[in-house]
């Protein structure tokens, strides 16, 4: 057996037990239904994309700063679609006024 298969299936065993030991109910994804997960398939995809594969890191330091960085840009400072393509800090300002309107 390769290392990897071993690690996998000890941590694999490992999460199982600590499930049913803090009664957690483990969902998977259906074989062949991967689009059960898109909403994280997107954004790993554009933070590997944007971010990890734009930087060499030096050290641990380095990665945190670079990913801080990025999280601030990806959460308040770009325009998202979903949001009428206003930045996730306008969205909640203009969602918060119109709270105090009604």
């Amino acid at each position: 057996m390769s290392r990897r298969l071993h690690d996998s299936i000890v941590s694999g065993a490992a999460m199982l037990k600590w499930s049913a030991t803090n009664d957690v109910f483990l969902d998977y994804i259906q074989p062949g239904k991967s689009m059960e997960n898109a909403i994280c398939e997107s954004f790993n995809d554009r933070f590997r994309d944007e971010c990890l594969n734009e930087h060499w890191f030096t050290d641990i330091y380095h990665v945190r700063s670079v990913i801080e960085g990025w999280r601030l840009v990806y959460n308040e400072a770009r325009p998202n679609g979903s949001l009428g393509l206003l930045t996730p800090k306008e969205f909640s300002a203009f969602f918060n006024m119109e709270d105090l309107s009604a």
